[in-house]
């Protein structure tokens, strides 16, 4: 009875104090008489936004009131982990830490591998609990938290992009985590035909050896399955990766073609230059070549139509030519030509300013019809200049301290101004604000434009309309007026001009104009209009800024200088302060985890309102790095800051480089690779044939792909299109707990982390083949078996084409200076090798050169084969020969494919009148008189294979001069005719005892080819 008066009592007393408490919030402007004191802040801490499974989450925590300590943890739970009593399940729960007060501490902790399960992560989310528990401050917060999966990057390197059947594949696999240094860790690398069947698999594997990466090679089957194939690796402590090769019958090119238009193209000009180049891959001009142009409109995506693609006809401008003895094919485009191709998609153009075109040119060398195709994009301007404002303008203005937005004016091709250029550029600038009108001055706007419409009628008007029907037709046309549609709005603001000093500015010779001012206190948005006075009248830039909020106007902001730094500089940041300041928190981020963070003190005991502090630039904030600052008002418990993220230039601790002794050499010739990196690193090297990158790149490890790895911890798979490269970055905080979000920081604090509310206005509305050989004509080609007198044998065969050069790696001697020689002989191939290179060291990490090494090997004379990757048996066959001369003066040439006991010679035979083809086992010779420089000379050759397998064939150009007659020893396969028929015998292995074995019956068809059964 007892207990149910005393419920009584205590629900009496609810219902009677609620309406007291409702009486005195029913207005919520009315004034009071009472003004509490804001509690002081007794904590705060912060953390990153993201969790990363398998590495360290660094939480700092700083205690600000009492003197005893308290004890700090973090759980996480996941929402598709629901307990029994239908709580969230915790998932993870950290130690407790005992933080003292007095300064900020930051606790490491490890965040396990195995926190989510990746088939489900898209399923739920992760909420973080941050509790700390002591006598005087205890506290409780959850976050919802996303969850970061890349915390380590593998990375495979191939030596090419594409092999032929029963070449070897050299590759290596590593892994690196965020701040490039290599795990060592175990690896399964699973080798996969394009029918997904795994063809070779390493398990468990680990580059132990070699400073964590694995290297090794396999050879692909004579008659292995053409297609893509993929290497795929799996760890525990990173995301499978995937890298593809093609594997296919192919021929590499052995000459480029460039496209160049004009550098930047504008619509006032009457015609437009461009050129079609093309080079061999041993430097010298393709002098005998034709050339077919084609101007097409150049879209990224296809055009739509309510959902259906269109495919209309476009009416391409083409053009033919020859190339000339400089490899050079030059022709003039006039303004009104690609003005036909943009009608062609667009009947309503009637300008190409701003148009983007695509030039594709067609090169095909006349002697052994190849074609290689180059083209080029090229975008239309109204102005040969760019102005914009760079990123490290303020995005928002705060009173009391100075705004500086940076005007940039520079080409738009991105090339710098000349001096002259400079002189003749003047900018206007105008500013002008915002400001709140006084309620009392508010009007709504009801007066809004009204709209002309017309109206067809056969109705007769009436006389008051004042209409005058001119024409023989009862219809007649009425222009009458009807109101707007727009709602009416009561006008709250009105634009003031702000007075600059200086309004009209002088480019300086950077190419950039700061223009810096004050905001007015009342104003709460600012527009810059920058506009270029002439001749460069038309370029105009608007660049907006909005006001900063803060409930006790109190502001703070973070300055840098321009340049972008570099790996080991130290830079001296500037905090900004509207009131002194006597010490404040600064935290530097990168990669998503904190990389450094402590407290900047005032010089004076007082404060100041200005205290520059010094940031060294260390490896792990590149690519990109993060500086936030806070600092907690006595006052009031507000949290005032700044952040601001800037590029880093470099990526590697320690630099690698590598260059060859020689830039030319002869075939077969000693060249050195001298290489220059840390003492006691693993240097890993390789080259391969231009002509093989011009057919497919190949899957490098390169600087720009370490800068993507790396930009993709902060900003994911979209790194590329998440960061303006280059200038520092300042995030579009409107106020501290924003500046907080973009930092992609959480904060936990009883202070004032201060949110600008949504403000509604008062309606409610918130605003790549062969021609036919029948084309050719068969050259009389007598056998011979002397060659003429006075003709001088060659000094050396060559045969040692080989694709990929090398595929090494070294260890730098501790000893040594941080420089080896590696002595190499040239390969045999008429051709530039491009060298690339990277480093593991077990302090410093990984490096890789941003520069490759090349080397021409040349002659100044030499024959050079067009051969198909394969050919068939008893099949006749025709290949070009062609002679490439380079000697300084005439000399005579004498041709001849030698004699082999793997085909017969085939050749035409005259006998008078009698005409006759022939093939017998023999050499075939072709005199060419004399040849002059810079002259290329061909023959064709034809035989008929009568063997399977590899055949060689040797063809020789002799000349009169010493040393320097050529030959050269190609290899060529030789495939049986008739048509390819396979079956398969499946049968089941146990494995159980490890060792299985099995013999199969097959048997063949009795028509099978000869040496065809495989």
């Amino acid at each position: 009875m007892k207990q149910m008066w005393l419920s009584t009592v205590l629900l009496i007393a609810l219902v009677v104090h609620i309406p007291s408490v409702r009486s005195q919030t029913d207005n919520p402007n009315q004034p009071s008489n009472q003004t509490q004191a804001p509690k002081a802040a007794s904590y705060w801490v912060t953390m990153p936004d993201s969790l990363r499974p398998g590495q360290q989450l660094h939480l700092t925590v700083q205690i600000l009131s009492g003197q005893d300590p308290v004890t700090v943890n973090l759980a996480i739970t996941y929402s598709k982990y629901i307990n029994p009593d239908n709580t969230l399940k915790t998932v993870f729960t950290s130690s407790d830490y005992e933080v003292l007060p007095g300064d900020a501490r930051t606790i490491p902790i490890d965040i396990p591998r195995n926190l989510m399960s990746p088939s489900n992560i898209w399923r739920g989310f992760y909420t973080v609990i941050v509790t700390g528990h002591g006598r005087t401050v205890n506290f409780s917060h959850n976050r919802s938290v996303s969850i970061f999966e890349k915390s380590a990057s593998v990375l495979i390197a191939t030596d090419k992009g594409i092999y032929k059947p029963g070449q070897t594949v050299n590759f290596r696999v590593f892994v690196m985590d965020s701040n490039l240094k290599v795990l060592i860790i175990p690896m399964d690398i699973f080798i996969k035909d394009p029918k997904n069947n795994i063809i070779k698999q390493y398990l468990r594997v680990n580059g132990s050896k070699l400073h964590g990466v694995f290297q090794d090679s396999f050879q692909l089957a004579d008659s292995t399955m053409k297609g893509d194939w993929t290497m795929n690796v799996a760890t525990d402590q990173a995301h499978d990766e995937m890298r593809t090769f093609t594997v296919d019958d192919y021929v590499i090119p052995n000459f480029a073609v460039q496209v160049e238009t004009p550098a930047i193209p504008l619509s006032s000009s009457p015609s437009m230059p461009m050129k079609v180049k093309s080079m061999y891959t041993f430097g010298q001009p393709v002098t005998d070549g034709q050339v077919h142009v084609c101007i097409t409109m150049n879209y990224i995506f296809p055009l739509w139509d309510f959902g259906q693609v269109q495919n209309p006809k476009i009416d391409d401008f083409c053009l033919d030519g020859k190339l000339n003895r400089d490899g050079e094919f030059t022709f003039q485009v006039t303004n009104q030509q690609l003005l036909a191709v943009v009608l062609s998609q667009n009947p309503y153009a009637n300008d190409i300013s701003y148009q983007t075109f695509k030039v594709e040119a067609n090169v095909t060398e006349t002697t052994t019809q190849r074609m290689q195709t180059g083209s080029s994009v090229m975008q239309i301007y109204f102005s040969p200049l760019t102005v914009q404002f760079l990123t490290v303008s303020k995005t928002s203005f705060k009173p009391g301290l100075a705004s500086t937005a940076y005007l940039e004016v520079k080409k738009v091709d991105g090339t710098a101004l000349s001096a002259q250029e400079i002189q003749n550029i003047v900018v206007n600038f105008n500013v002008t604000y915002e400001v709140n009108i006084p309620p009392e001055e508010q009007q709504k706007i009801t007066d809004m434009p009204h709209v002309e419409e017309q109206i067809t009628t056969n109705t007769p008007v009436e006389e008051e309309q004042s209409i005058t029907n001119n024409s023989n037709s009862d219809t007649v046309n009425i222009f009458r007026r009807r109101p707007s549609p727009f709602l009416p709005f009561t006008k709250t603001t009105r634009t003031e001009v702000l007075k600059l000093d200086a309004p009209e500015q002088s480019l300086s010779e950077t190419g950039i104009i700061p223009i810096t001012f004050y905001a007015p206190p009342d104003a709460i948005s600012i527009a810059i209009v920058a506009r270029c006075k002439k001749p460069f009248e038309d370029n105009t830039v608007y660049y907006f800024i909005s006001k900063y909020n803060s409930p006790s106007n109190t502001f703070m902001q973070l300055s840098t200088p321009l340049k972008t730094p570099d790996i080991g500089d130290i830079i001296t940041l500037t905090a900004e302060s509207s009131e002194l300041v006597k010490k404040f928190t600064y935290q530097v981020i990168s990669k998503g985890m904190l990389v450094r963070s402590g407290t900047v003190t005032s010089p004076t005991s007082e404060g100041s309102k200005t205290i520059p502090f010094d940031l060294e630039i260390t490896q792990a904030m590149a690519p990109t790095v993060q500086v936030l600052i806070f600092y907690i008002r006595e006052q009031d418990s507000e949290f005032v800051g700044d952040a601001i993220a800037l590029s880093v230039n470099g990526l590697f601790q320690k630099k690698v480089s590598f260059k060859f002794s020689k830039e030319q050499v002869e075939p077969g010739e000693p060249v050195d690779l001298i290489i220059k990196s840390e003492p006691g690193s693993t240097v890993y090297y390789s080259a391969i044939d231009k002509s093989v990158e011009l057919h497919k790149t190949g899957n490098d490890v390169t600087v720009d792909l370490v800068r993507k790895e790396q930009l993709e911890y902060d900003y994911g798979v979209m790194s590329a299109y998440s960061f303006f490269w280059g200038w520092p970055n300042y995030y579009h905080g409107k106020d501290i707990s924003s500046v907080f979000q973009e930092s992609k920081v959480l904060i936990f604090s009883d202070g004032n982390v201060y949110k600008q509310p949504i403000r509604l206005y008062d309606d409610g509305i918130v605003y790549d083949s062969v021609e036919g050989i029948d084309r050719y004509t068969l050259t009389a080609l007598q056998p011979t078996d002397n060659p003429a007198q006075g003709f001088l044998p060659e000094g050396k065969v060559r045969n040692n084409f080989i694709e990929t050069w090398f595929f090494n790696f070294t260890v730098m001697p501790s000893d040594s200076n941080g420089e080896i020689v590696v002595p190499l002989t040239s390969p045999d191939t008429i051709t530039k090798y491009i060298a690339r290179i990277f480093s593991i060291d077990q302090d410093f990490g990984l490096s890789v050169g941003s520069e490759v090494a090349s080397v021409t090997i040349f002659r100044k004379l030499f024959v050079s084969l067009d051969l198909p990757a394969v050919i068939i048996r008893y099949e006749n066959f025709c290949f070009t020969a062609s002679v490439f001369s380079y000697y300084q003066k005439q000399i005579p040439l004498l041709l001849t494919l030698e004699k082999s006991a793997s085909y017969n010679g085939t050749y035409v035979k005259r006998d008078g009148n009698t005409i006759t083809e022939t093939s017998e086992n023999i050499a075939c010779t072709e005199y060419h008189g004399d040849i002059s420089a810079n002259e290329v000379r061909s023959s064709m050759f034809c035989f008929t294979p009568i063997v399977l397998g590899n055949i060689k064939l040797k063809v020789s150009v002799l000349t009169t001069e010493e040393g320097l007659s050529d030959a050269v020893e190609h290899v060529i396969l030789s495939k049986p005719e008739g048509v390819t028929y396979s079956s398969n015998y499946p049968s089941l292995a146990n494995l159980s005892s490890g060792f299985w074995q099995n013999d199969f019956d097959v048997a063949f068809p009795s028509n099978a080819v000869d040496g065809s059964q495989n």
